[in-house]
């Protein structure tokens, strides 16, 4: 008994032992205890490069397919930047030519232009200070009076004429007796019996002209005020008190938080100016005395904003749009927006559609749902209308002010009132009574560069100082009371004025910030945001292409491969045929047709995955057929004909079930090769366009040295997505096959 305790002992510790040993996975003991695919598992997980890939794959999908959900961005949404860039404020030059007042008869300015050119000589005007000179202009008659007789630059005073009197075969037939008295008559009388009456008579200062036909003598008067007056002076208006108050920084400032804050009264150098109205009408800025000087309104001023459109190509393109045109109500949404900040709101919304309301100092603005400034909200300094303000068009106080400057007179008198000037080389500024500047006669004229600009009296000052001293900048308070420094350029004898001004542009390659943790791109738009629905495309892309590929290869390898004869060599020709088809080039050719015919992103894509299944097939059905050819003759397969199986049963339900590890392993390392493919095309401008994005289209944008070295948050985190992807697939093939088949493991 105990001998046989001693041989038992052995026995059990030679289990023991073998329990203890680690046998191989492909060890005839152990695949009694495994199923296939546990087996097959088993080998895959201890696989080091096979787990690898399928961590990569995993957070790949992770990151495609459930980042989006996180990401605060859409795929398209466009981010902007204000930038100050110079923008054009306003032009100026020297007055070359004779301007003439008002400027709006241009038939008589030609008429008085050539009158004068008749009283040239070598290059210079001949003319005699008070000298009248009667022309016509169709048929109107007038007489022209000399005011300055400067040879290179005169001043003129056009004057109509009245109808006097009227002669016939040398006898006076009627007359106005208001104006002609008995000598005037006698004069007439003899002028009309002469044989030859001339064109002009000469009578007490004063030039009568003459008309005569074969019929009647026509004698006309000058009248008393002139009707147009010439001068080498721009004049313009310089607002009185109220170009003063325009020109205080921080009067204006005060009078918008006052205004902001509700109040009815601000202050200035001890005196108390009173605001009456409301947030949505507006205030009127009044003086002690009850003079209106300002209006003070909010103004709403629509801002151009970027838009992502398309051209023919299904390129974006940006085209920048006047905000108020986006809305379907201009006059409603402003109107909405009023009322909106009269009431302190964050927000204005119209139609459904909330509008951001931000406060910048004593200005709001009025942001898009792009996040885009839309519209600006500025207190504005109006002048009130007074009677000063139509004095540098009204020619009847432009000729009383050029009479006085030719004769030397530090005063005239004009409506009654009397006014000086003050000479500032060459430039005269004349003013009321009162002493407030009101008229600058100056030899530059200038005039706003583009709607909504008003230039102030302030700007007018210091951009003459600026000319005349020859200087390249100049400060100057603006329409809203703001300190502005401007930049002038001469080209081709005009002065043009730049300002800094705020520009809309595409925030393009922003550098990696909080707010975009991988920059942003050619475009304007973030960078990760694209990353991850890029990704989705492009495994969208691989699988759908490879389930193609793998219905169409087993299909048709599957019955070449159970038939063989004739019908193998038909199918195999028609393999070879597709095999032949020269793969990019097809790609490209293909692509470019659909640019010209304009195919959008859906069906773009749609297409190319069906031109990479359609193309890539060949592959599969060779490796299907191949294996069926040996599949085919076993004997379970002499079993399923003795049983009586129709055809399609034992070709998919028998023979394509042993061939699918190798196509699993094909499929897999297949997707890779996908991947890149897409990718290629995307970089070759030629796969999915805007607003849609995929690895290769991010990629594409770096078409230049520069942006490579100076953006490559956009290039590199998309190019290490299909480095690891493309790993990830080949090392999940790889190890599929391993486990598969032990014997291929190297």
């Amino acid at each position: 008994m105990a001998k046989e305790n001693k041989a038992i002992e052995p026995n059990k510790n030679e289990e023991v032992l073998q329990e203890k040993e680690q046998l191989a996975l492909d060890d005839a003991r152990r695949v009694k205890v495994l199923s296939p695919g546990m087996l097959v598992f088993k080998r895959f997980i201890r696989n080091k490069l096979a787990v690898i890939g399928i961590i990569i794959l995993v957070f790949m999908f992770i990151f495609s397919f459930l980042g989006p959900l996180f990401s605060p961005y859409g795929i398209s949404q466009v981010f902007f930047k204000e930038v100050d860039e110079p923008g054009d404020y306003a032009t100026g030059k020297y007055v070359e030519g004779s301007l003439f007042y008002p400027s709006n008869n241009t038939a008589l300015n030609s008429a008085v232009l050539k009158t004068l050119g008749e009283n040239k000589v070598a290059g210079k005007y001949s003319l005699i200070a008070g000298e009248e000179i009667p022309f016509a202009a169709g048929s109107n008659h007038y007489t022209l009076k000399v005011i300055n007789p400067d040879p290179d630059k005169p001043s003129c005073a056009v004057y109509g004429t009245t109808h006097i009197a009227t002669a016939s075969k040398g006898e006076v037939k009627w007359y106005d007796e208001s104006f002609v008295d008995e000598a005037l008559l006698v004069a007439i009388t003899e002028n009309a019996a002469q044989d030859k009456p001339g064109t002009e008579l000469a009578w007490d200062g004063m030039t009568i002209s003459i008309e005569s036909d074969r019929f009647e003598t026509k004698y006309y008067a000058p009248s008393s005020e002139p009707v147009a007056v010439t001068s080498y002076s721009s004049y313009s208006p310089l607002l009185g008190r109220v170009g003063e108050l325009q020109a205080d920084t921080a009067f204006l400032h005060d009078i918008a938080s006052a205004v902001k804050a509700g109040e009815t009264s601000v202050t200035r150098e001890g005196e108390t100016y009173n605001l009456t109205g409301d947030t949505i009408s507006g205030f009127v800025l009044s003086s002690s005395d009850g003079t209106p000087l300002m209006n003070v309104v909010r103004e709403f001023i629509s801002k151009s904003v970027k838009l992502e459109e398309q051209d023919k190509d299904g390129n974006p393109v940006t085209k920048d749009k006047d905000f108020l045109s986006l809305v379907s109500d201009s006059k409603a949404f402003v109107e909405a927006a009023k009322q909106a900040v009269a009431e302190n709101a964050k927000e204005v919304v119209f139609e459904d559609t909330s509008y951001e309301i931000t406060e910048n100092g004593n200005e709001y603005l009025i942001l898009n749902t792009d996040g885009q400034i839309g519209m600006t909200v500025v207190t504005s300094f109006d002048p009130v209308e007074s009677k000063y303000d139509s004095l540098s068009s009204d020619f009847n106080f432009i000729n009383a002010m050029e009479t006085a400057i030719a004769s030397g007179a530090s005063t005239f008198e004009y409506d009654g009132e009397t006014y000086s000037y003050a000479d500032d080389n060459g430039s005269y500024s004349a003013k009321n009574s009162a002493g407030e500047d009101v008229v600058l006669a100056s030899n530059i004229v200038y005039g706003p560069a583009k709607n909504g600009i008003e230039l102030t009296a302030d700007f007018a000052n210091k951009l003459r100082e600026a000319i005349v001293g020859k200087q390249n900048k100049f400060t100057f308070v603006d329409q809203y009371g703001e300190e502005t420094e401007a930049q002038i350029e001469l080209k081709v004898g005009n002065y043009y004025v730049k300002t800094m001004q705020k520009t809309s542009l595409f925030d393009q390659r922003a550098p990696i910030t909080a707010k975009h943790l991988l920059g942003t791109e050619n475009n304007g738009m973030d960078v990760l945001t694209r990353l991850m629905y890029g990704g989705r495309v492009s495994l969208i892309v691989g699988f759908v292409v490879i389930f193609f590929r793998l219905i169409i290869g087993v299909i048709i390898g599957g019955i070449s491969g159970y038939f063989g004869g004739i019908v193998d060599t038909i199918l195999m020709r028609f393999v070879e045929l597709f095999s032949a088809i020269p793969f990019y080039p097809m790609l490209i050719i293909i692509g470019s047709v659909m640019d010209n015919l304009r195919v959008g992103p859906i069906q773009r894509l749609f297409m190319t995955m069906v031109l990479l299944g359609v193309l890539g097939w060949t592959g599969i059905a060779r490796i299907v057929r191949g294996q069926i050819l040996s599949l085919r003759e076993q004997d379970f397969m002499v079993a399923t004909e003795a049983t009586g199986i129709r055809t399609s049963r034992r070709i998919f339900k028998h023979l394509v079930p042993n061939v699918m590890p190798q196509l699993i392993v094909n499929a897999t390392s297949a997707l890779g090769e996908i991947i890149l493919t897409e990718a290629t095309l995307g970089f070759l401008g030629l796969g999915v366009k805007y607003p849609m994005a995929s690895w290769g289209s991010i990629i594409n944008q770096v078409n230049d040295m520069q942006v490579m070295q100076t953006a490559w948050w956009i290039w590199i985190p998309a190019g290490l997505l299909i480095l690891l992807t493309v790993l990830g697939f080949n090392f999940v093939g790889d190890g599929l096959r391993d486990a598969f088949d032990p014997k291929m493991k190297r």
